[in-house]
């Protein structure tokens, strides 16, 4: 059997949309974008160079709320300039929130699908020391509910793979894979709400939607079809409905 290549510690940056329990969405998302930690940094530096070409601050923060017609070209070369980037990729969890009858245990199993599914198409062609999750702070909680999703990750994972998770909780304006998975996450929401059919809809955002579609041929709305063991780059998926395999 041919040896696994090591990829190291993996991140995955995360951000979510909809979340709370009482809003008016039925779903929420969460989006991810992960790579091989020792690559991020050049990521995220290359990031900061699209915002100033645009005479954008590499400070600004990007967020889906901010999308309009005046940063639209930013964002587009933002995702062009990902989907050229084989070593990031993008997974996009959308939740029913109907089934979220305790809200601890609920983050526990969202972060547990999300993460699911690009850790067995990793493992199945590669070995990795260690996953961490860097996620935007929400409140004052945020520490103590990422430990907490650290370790059961951890438990749930061990049955099947020796690798370690580590979450930790970030500013999101000085992380700007944070704020691609927020766009994300927003953009994913947007459309499982319909607005994007909205005749008040922003017509930015749609177009933005549009393009993100069609650039990683995915849809915000539908499962993306897979094979298994295979990599899947940019990849949806809509978490409807429990089995009792699930966790």
């Amino acid at each position: 059997m041919k040896e696994k290549t090591n990829l190291g510690k993996m991140v995955f940056y995360c951000d979510e949309s909809c979340h709370l329990k009482d809003d008016d969405s039925k779903y929420m998302a969460i989006a991810s974008v992960y790579c091989r930690k020792d690559r991020a940094k050049a990521i995220n530096a290359e990031i900061k160079k699209i915002k100033e070409r645009h005479n954008i601050s590499a400070k600004t923060e990007l967020k889906w709320n901010k999308v309009s017609s005046a940063t639209l070209d930013m964002y587009k070369e933002i995702f062009k300039f990902i989907k050229d980037n084989s070593k990031l990729k993008i997974r996009i969890l959308i939740a029913d929130k109907s089934l979220n009858e305790n809200t601890n245990k609920w983050y526990n199993k969202v972060y547990y699908k999300l993460i699911e599914f690009p850790l067995q198409s990793i493992l199945w062609n590669y070995d990795i020391d260690k996953i961490e999750i860097l996620s935007d702070k929400k409140d004052s909680n945020s520490y103590k509910d990422m430990k907490i999703i650290s370790r059961y990750l951890t438990r749930h994972f061990a049955k099947k793979y020796s690798v370690q998770f580590e979450s930790k909780v970030c500013e999101s304006y000085d992380v700007q894979l944070i704020q691609i998975a927020d766009i994300l996450a927003g953009a994913a929401t947007y459309k499982m709400r319909k607005l994007h059919t909205s005749s008040n809809g922003s017509i930015a955002k749609k177009e933005l939607i549009k393009f993100i579609e069609t650039t990683f041929n995915i849809s915000f709305n539908k499962n993306t079809k897979f094979t298994y063991g295979e990599i899947s780059h940019y990849n949806v998926y809509i978490f409807e409905k429990e089995t009792e395999n699930d966790f």
